[in-house]
């Protein structure tokens, strides 16, 4: 009894530890960091059929040699954040294996750069034996159009997080990987298998080293260069910080901004979140909350919400309104205006206006504009 309260207690404090302790990032499942696999195209008809790695075309390469340690293979891979890749996922096969795995070996290095052109090693070397496990994939490689098991494709996983290491830790950028596989003395040659691409004339990166010299690794019939399949495994997605609260840029009546934090999307009240931190058609003279977060990456996931940020938006504006009209008395009455009916009242009146008149009978012309007119 008093063991089991031991251990009870014991389990207890180690949960604590783990939930409590600063700055130790929550890592989800161990999940592909970066993965080319495309090497199986014709999938199996029913459950439990074999599938099959089919060449293309006019193809006639069925894998390179990556015997160690004669023979090593190369291929580019890049990331987009900086991670750590704790195992690299190979493919190859031995042919007339079965479907128990021969390999009891591999070998890995990381390049800053490509290798036939003056990269250097930045992890991993040639003489350490990193083999994690290996197992048959279900696919077999065969010639386009045949369909056999005499060259079953292994997944041959190298661990990079040993006793010494916790794996490879990258920044973002471009790498090379380079691997050799072993297998016992006197057993056929591993082969690396290449990747489908879209097309037979799709020129892949892969090398190939042998006798002290690197060179493009190719298919036998087109002469095209292959592309080999590489599946990097990371911890899983770490955990990120929340953000300090946001800040409100700019404040009007029916919209609000907040200040731009990198790597992070907005949310308003219990919305949706957004990647712009302007959010528009809001209310006047209303209080809101605003909240941001860390948006989640191919390596973390989404940070928790900052704590939130209350604005109220402005007042909003209304339009003057039209001018006043001032009212008319009714009851003044119009006043009467006298008019005369004396005739040389009415031709002062147009000699007034700058009319000239011709004759001095009763009989006048009116001259105006080059036309006359009789009165």
């Amino acid at each position: 009894m008093k063991r089991i309260i031991a251990f009870t207690l014991f389990c207890t404090f180690l949960l604590f530890t783990l939930t409590f302790v600063a700055n130790v990032p929550i890592q989800a499942d161990g999940v592909a960091v970066y993965d080319t696999a495309n090497y199986c195209n014709v999938p199996a008809v029913n459950p439990g059929d074999p599938s099959y790695s089919e060449m293309v075309g006019n193809q006639n390469l069925y894998g390179h040699n990556s015997q160690h340690p004669s023979y090593v293979m190369a291929e580019t891979f890049a990331l987009s954040e900086d991670t750590i890749v704790e195992s690299v996922e190979l493919f190859v096969y031995q042919t007339g294996s079965g479907i128990t795995s021969p390999f009891t070996g591999v070998y890995l290095t990381i390049y800053d750069g490509k290798p036939s052109e003056g990269g250097s090693i930045i992890w991993g070397d040639m003489s350490t034996n990193i083999l994690g496990s290996t197992e048959f994939t279900g696919c077999y490689r065969v010639a386009q159009g045949v369909r056999n098991t005499d060259r079953p494709i292994m997944k041959v996983v190298a661990d990079l997080s040993t006793s010494t290491s916790s794996g490879a830790e990258l920044t973002a950028g471009t790498y090379w990987l380079a691997f050799s596989i072993e297998v016992p003395s006197g057993h056929n040659y591993p082969y690396a298998i290449p990747n489908i691409l879209a097309t037979p004339e799709t020129e892949g990166t892969a090398l190939q080293y042998h006798d002290g010299a690197w060179d493009i690794a190719k298919d036998g019939n087109t002469g095209v260069q292959v592309s080999i399949p590489l599946r990097l495994m990371g911890p899983g997605k770490l955990s990120q910080t929340a953000p300090a609260a946001p800040v409100v840029s700019e404040l009007k009546d029916t919209s609000v901004k907040l200040e731009t934090i990198s790597g992070a999307e907005y949310r308003m009240g219990n919305g949706a979140w957004q990647a712009s931190p302007e959010f528009t058609g809001l209310t006047p003279n209303t209080a809101y909350n605003f909240y941001a977060r860390l948006a989640e990456t191919d390596t973390h996931l989404a940070s928790p919400a900052s704590v939130a940020t209350a604005a109220t938006t402005l007042k909003g504006t209304q339009p003057a309104p039209v001018a006043p009209v001032t009212p008319v008395d009714t009851n003044v009455a119009p006043e009467k205006i006298a008019q005369t009916s004396d005739p040389e009242f009415f031709w002062s009146v147009l000699a007034l206006a700058g009319v000239a008149f011709v004759g001095m009978t009763t009989t006048r012309t009116l001259a105006r504009e080059s036309k006359e007119q009789e009165i």
